[in-house]
């Protein structure tokens, strides 16, 4: 489902619970009820002024994209095995623990002098 660069300031997913793919980019959208979604496995939410993202019902969420996203201060993807996508890049998450992600590929940061440190498990970002 495409709703990107809307003046639409909410969504309601849970109408469709067989969805798979959600691009909310560039909308006034500022929060997000993905829990009857466990089927959703990309997620693009940049460019929002989301502050809380819960994707704990989604397990087999793969992609997710929270690129410029100031308000968005944390993710928390433990429930989340099969990602393989995470873009971050300015966005308010300072911190980003990766660990136990064997399917990860790609992950997207600032590129500026905000990270702090990166290794094959954490990513720390300078606070904002």
């Amino acid at each position: 489902m495409q709703c990107i660069d809307t003046d639409n300031t909410s969504i309601d997913t849970g109408l469709f619970p067989k969805l798979r793919d959600l691009q909310i980019g560039g909308t006034k959208i500022d929060s997000i009820d993905l829990s009857n979604n466990p089927e959703l496995e990309a997620l693009d939410v940049s460019d929002t002024v989301i502050g809380n993202l819960d994707l704990s019902n989604n397990p087999k969420l793969m992609a997710v994209c929270c690129s410029n996203c100031d308000n968005l201060c944390s993710l928390d993807l433990k429930n989340n095995p099969h990602i393989q996508e995470i873009s971050i890049d300015y966005s308010g998450i300072s911190k980003l623990d990766v660990s136990g992600f064997s399917e990860i590929n790609t992950v997207v940061c600032d590129m500026d002098d905000e990270i702090l440190g990166c290794d094959e498990r954490l990513i720390l970002r300078r606070d904002k």
